[in-house]
């Protein structure tokens, strides 16, 4: 009888690992409606055409560097990829209407390309949202990287600067 009883136990605890960790992998981007530098309305998810979506977060000025190596080493494996896009997005705690007029016009001095302005979304988000997206003082200290499927599902996320390691990582997310 003991050994059925931890039988049962030990298959009930397989059963809940295996739960948990799916739970885990289902987390989803939170649906935001922002704009482009470009001042094109864009929703996240719900606007992404590619399969796999990289955000390359920052949170300051002094992220425009690792930023900028991100984004050249991804476009360097995914430019002729129609299934990967991605994002420049810097997350801003909203800092009200005024102020974002000062900050989209600061952007937009750095990057006169509208090519590249329609790839950069700053996302004014209220505080909420960054324990949401598991985002504390420590990962606000290096970029994020979230990869991020077309239904908003994330795939995983990288913190840190753009090294042989994390963009490894990055590729590894978006060939599950």
């Amino acid at each position: 009888m003991i050994k059925i009883f931890i039988f049962v136990i030990t298959l009930l605890s397989f059963q809940s690992m295996s739960f948990s960790s799916n739970f885990a992998r289902a987390s989803f981007f939170p649906e935001l409606e922002m704009k482009t530098l470009n001042k094109e309305s864009f929703k996240i998810p719900g606007d992404f055409i590619a399969s796999n979506n990289i955000l390359l977060i920052s949170f300051g000025r002094d992220m425009q560097e690792p930023i900028e190596a991100w984004d050249s080493s991804l476009k360097k494996i995914f430019d002729s990829d129609n299934k990967v896009d991605i994002f420049n997005t810097p997350l801003i705690p909203n800092p009200g209407r005024f102020v974002k007029g000062f900050i989209n016009s600061g952007f937009r001095s750095i990057y006169k390309d509208k090519s590249v302005r329609d790839s950069i979304i700053i996302l004014y988000v209220e505080e909420e949202v960054f324990p949401m997206l598991e985002i504390d003082e420590v990962v606000m200290k290096t970029p994020l990287i979230i990869v991020v499927d077309k239904e908003g599902v994330i795939l995983g996320k990288v913190s840190g600067l753009a090294n042989d390691d994390n963009i490894q990582l990055v590729i590894s997310y978006i060939s599950k």
